[in-house]
C-alpha cells in the first residue's frame, strides 16, 4: 500500500497557487517592448545564438518555482503513508503508541473462559513484543480509563528488556471500581500529541452504552485525534455480546 490520504486534505486547494509562478513567468516575458535600431543588430545576433540556452534556463526556473509551491502545499496538507511505504519511511524514526485501557467493572465479565480485562492484557503483551521486534523507535503510554491523568505507563521506549517490565506492570493491574468516562483519557491524549511524531491510539474496551453512547462526546474527540494526524484503532473486546453495547 502507499499513501493513506492527507491529514488536511482541504489544504490541497492551495495547488491552485501553481498558477502564480506561471503568471509571473508570462508577465516578465510580456513587459518588454521590442525596439529595433541599427546599433543593436550585433546584440540581436548574439541573442539568437543563445536563445535556446536561455529558453531552457527559463523553463527550469519556472519548474523549480512550481515545485516549491507544490511541496509547500503538500507539507501543509500532511500526506499519510500506509503499509509497506509507512514502514520504509518510518524505519529509524519514532512512533508513539497510546493505549486507552478500559478498566471499568464491566471488563471483569467472563467471555470464553477469560475476563475481558485479561484479554486486554494479552493484547498489550502481544503489542509490546511486536514493537520490540519492529524497526524504528516505539514509545508506549498506557492510560487506564479510571485514572486518565496518571498514566500507568508514561512514554516508555520499548525494547526487549522494557517489554518485560511493561508486561510485569500490566499483569499486576486489576479491574477498578472507580467510575470515569473513557472520553477523559482520549482528551488527555489529544493534549499530548505531537504533530511531528506519528501516533497510533489503541482503544481496548467492551464499549458499554453507559460510557460510549454517541452523546458522551467521544466521537468528536476521535475526530480531533484523526485531524491531528493520529491513527485511531478501536478494539471491541466484547464482540458478539450485543447487550448493553454502545
Amino acid at each position: 500500500m502507499g499513501l493513506g490520504g492527507f491529514a488536511n486534505p482541504w489544504l490541497l486547494a492551495g495547488m491552485g497557487l501553481l498558477a502564480v509562478p506561471v503568471l509571473i513567468h508570462l508577465l516578465f516575458r510580456l513587459r518588454f517592448r521590442t525596439v529595433r535600431f541599427a546599433a543593436m543588430e550585433f546584440l540581436r545576433e548574439s541573442q539568437l545564438r543563445h536563445r535556446r540556452r536561455i529558453w531552457w534556463e527559463q523553463l527550469l526556473l519556472l519548474l523549480l518555482r512550481c515545485a516549491a509551491v507544490a511541496l509547500l502545499v503538500l507539507a501543509v496538507a500532511r500526506p499519510r503513508a500506509e503499509g509497506t511505504l509507512a514502514t520504509l519511511l518510518g524505519r529509524g524514526g519514532t512512533t508513539e503508541h497510546w493505549i486507552v485501557w478500559d478498566d471499568s467493572a464491566s471488563m471483569g465479565r467472563q467471555v470464553g473462559g477469560r475476563s475481558l480485562f485479561d484479554q486486554a492484557k494479552d493484547r498489550i503483551h502481544r503489542l509490546s513484543d511486536e514493537l520490540a521486534r519492529s524497526p524504528g523507535r516505539h514509545v508506549v503510554s498506557v492510560l487506564l480509563t479510571s485514572h486518565p491523568g496518571s498514566p500507568l505507563i508514561d512514554r516508555a521506549v520499548i525494547d526487549s528488556s522494557s517489554a518485560k517490565a511493561l508486561t510485569a506492570t500490566v499483569e499486576s493491574t486489576s479491574v477498578s471500581w472507580s467510575s470515569a468516562s473513557p472520553v477523559d483519557s482520549l482528551r488527555q491524549i489529544s493534549r499530548g500529541l505531537s504533530s511531528l511524531t506519528p501516533s497510533i491510539v489503541h482503544v481496548w474496551s467492551d464499549f458499554t452504552e453507559k460510557d460510549w453512547s454517541t452523546s458522551s462526546g467521544w466521537i468528536d474527540i476521535v475526530r480531533q485525534l484523526d485531524s491531528a494526524g493520529a491513527s485511531v484503532r478501536l478494539v471491541d473486546l466484547a464482540t458478539g455480546e450485543a447487550d448493553n453495547v454502545g
